[in-house]
């Protein structure tokens, strides 16, 4: 006889128990809500719009010609951000010493418009001269003076003496120009060291508003006697 075994199960289930990862949901929510940054503005490297600019006057005194061409850097996306003169050692025909030569510092500037930080490259110097005779001869070479850091000649006062025949007590205008437009922000005064201290007769040239010097036409003979100021407006280039 067969027999047959039922086995039964009452009661019992199978499960399968899965645990989930943990999300990192809210991590992603910041990721996504957070700003975005702004992005950088490029650098603003000074330049001019045309050129030479406009003639806004002379600075300095009556004599001299026209010997040589404009004083300007030699490359034209320079600026000009400073001022150097040979000074006579000795009284000149004019009983009073003055200036043998003038110089200009020249370098690229450019500014930052991100943080308004403005720097000033390799500076050179760029030289007009008399010829030396009638006491202008011999003349020292004084410290080259240089804007503060960014900033961009655009004015210039000398000092002629009683008789309008020298160049002496030289200060300039120097330009803080806003990063995005070129304009003018800013002016600061500097005195050319070295340049003596005459008090009489004052010229002063100043560039207008959001304008920087970009060449001087001059006049020399024995000495350097004066230039005439050609201004251009400003732009971020």
């Amino acid at each position: 006889m067969r027999h047959l075994s039922v086995v039964l199960l009452a009661g019992c289930s199978f499960s399968t128990s899965v645990t989930a990862e943990p999300t990192d949901a809210a991590s992603d929510d910041a990721a996504v809500d957070a700003p975005a940054e702004a992005a950088l503005l490029p650098s603003c490297a000074v330049g001019v719009t045309t050129t030479p600019g406009t003639d806004r006057g002379r600075v300095g005194g009556n004599g001299g010609g026209s010997n040589f061409g404009p004083i300007r850097c030699t490359t034209t996306t320079d600026r000009i951000v400073g001022i150097g003169l040979r000074m006579s050692d000795g009284n000149t025909l004019y009983n009073a010493r003055s200036a043998h030569a003038l110089l200009i510092a020249c370098a690229p500037v450019t500014i930052d418009p991100n943080t308004g930080t403005g720097t000033t490259g390799t500076v050179y110097t760029v030289e007009v001269s008399g010829s030396g005779a009638e006491g202008w001869s011999p003349s020292t070479l004084t410290p080259i003076t240089t804007c503060p850091a960014g900033m961009v000649l655009d004015g210039l006062q000398t000092h002629t003496g009683p008789n309008a025949n020298l160049f002496n007590n030289v200060n300039f205008r120097c330009a803080r120009l806003d990063g995005t437009t070129a304009q003018t922000v800013a002016n600061q005064v500097v005195h050319a060291a070295g340049s003596l201290t005459e008090t009489q007769g004052t010229t002063t040239v100043n560039c207008r508003a959001n304008e920087v010097v970009y060449e001087m036409s001059n006049m020399t003979g024995s000495g350097f006697d004066s230039v005439n100021l050609f201004c251009a407006p400003a732009a971020c280039l």
